[in-house]
């Protein structure tokens, strides 16, 4: 039995803006000129939006593209985890604004965290957010269940994020929770709905991303309220395709650990922006052997397809996609599965036949 996830709510540490963040407005990051800490008066410079995810989807591609947007500002740090890690967390509303005085006076200000949809492990993440920022949009962007988790344990396999560097893949996903938590992507969104309309939540597939990058970056600069005429050069690009090719950076794990303990933080803000960026993306471009490949078993295939499955049905359902959207063939013999999608397996003429629209 899954361990039950949700969203909780916990008191705000010294330091945090509570109920006054609010005060800038919708579609804007700040009022006035920012100070080095970020606050202007008794104003403050907020995100307007968040990347919330999910792991292994394109979000680092999402937020370099974003912040090629002339009308966007980024978070100095892409993957800030602040509503997610409580000792992050603890540090304040100020430290959390000194993030994006750099980009003061943008129309949009946002952050890239994909931990803020993996509940099982943050569940207090959707109640910060939804207490600390109550008009910011989310953006959220998803791929097939399956090839995330694949995608993921590629990444972890050789150390990434402290996990066991030898666990079998199959044996890894069965263990770890998070892996099959992250991909139940209608759960995770369902957090934020409770707090959120729809129309403030923007859900993206990465499949439809690289057919045509551009349309969905349109899609997201309308929902920012930003310029949507604004072309991205060498949009189809990957930013973070360590993973996809089975490789990684040399310093991945020393990079983590500076990361959870403020030292890259410190160094950003007494670092010319320029030449910060210029270190970060040539260490990224250091690479070493590649990964081992995620091979899924039998049992443990099967397993995992009657875990996402309802899950995933629900998801594409509201979101207007076919129900065959995500292939999830070849279903191992005595998987478990709705009997709508079996119809939709063993039904006469096209799978694509049988869909369902957003109501």
């Amino acid at each position: 039995m899954r361990r039950r996830c949700g969203a909780t709510h916990s008191r705000l540490p010294s330091g945090h803006a509570g109920s006054q963040l609010g005060t800038c407005g919708s579609g804007a990051g700040r009022c006035g000129a920012a100070s080095r800490n970020g606050t202007v008066g008794q104003t403050r410079v907020k995100p307007t939006f968040l990347i919330i995810g999910a792991a292994k989807c394109g979000t680092t591609s999402l937020f370099d593209l974003l912040g090629r947007h002339p009308e966007i500002g980024m978070c100095a740090e892409k993957e800030p985890m602040f509503f997610s890690n409580r000792k992050v967390y603890e540090r304040g509303w100020e430290w959390y604004e000194s993030l994006y005085a750099h980009a003061a006076g943008k129309r949009a200000l946002g952050e890239a965290s994909h931990q803020y949809t993996c509940a099982c492990v943050y569940p207090q993440a959707a109640g910060r957010v939804a207490r600390d920022l109550p008009d910011a949009r989310l953006i959220y962007i998803v791929r097939h269940p399956l090839t995330r988790i694949e995608s993921e344990y590629e990444q972890v396999q050789m150390g990434w994020r402290g996990l066991p560097v030898t666990e079998e893949f199959n044996s890894l996903v069965r263990s770890k929770p998070k892996f099959i938590e992250t991909s139940l992507y209608w759960k995770q969104i369902s957090l934020y709905r409770e707090h959120y309309p729809d129309d403030r939540i923007l859900v993206l597939f990465l499949e439809d991303f690289a057919r045509d990058a551009a349309t969905q970056l349109r899609r997201c600069f309308e929902f920012l309220g930003v310029d949507p005429e604004v072309r991205i050069a060498d949009a189809t690009r990957p930013r973070n395709a360590r993973a996809e090719r089975g490789q990684r950076t040399v310093p991945s794990r020393l990079v983590v650990q500076m990361r959870k303990a403020g030292i890259l933080q410190a160094v950003r803000r007494i670092t010319p922006a320029p030449l910060y960026e210029f270190a970060r993306k040539r260490l990224e471009g250091i690479r070493r052997a590649p990964a081992r490949r995620a091979e899924w078993d039998e049992a443990t295939r099967r397993w995992a397809i009657e875990q996402v499955l309802d899950d995933s049905l629900e998801f594409l359902r509201f979101y207007g996609k076919p129900l065959d959207f995500w292939d999830f063939r070849p279903i191992p013999p005595g998987t478990r599965v709705s009997p709508e999608y079996r119809a939709l397996l063993d039904g006469p003429g096209s799978p694509a036949a049988v869909s369902s629209s957003r109501p």
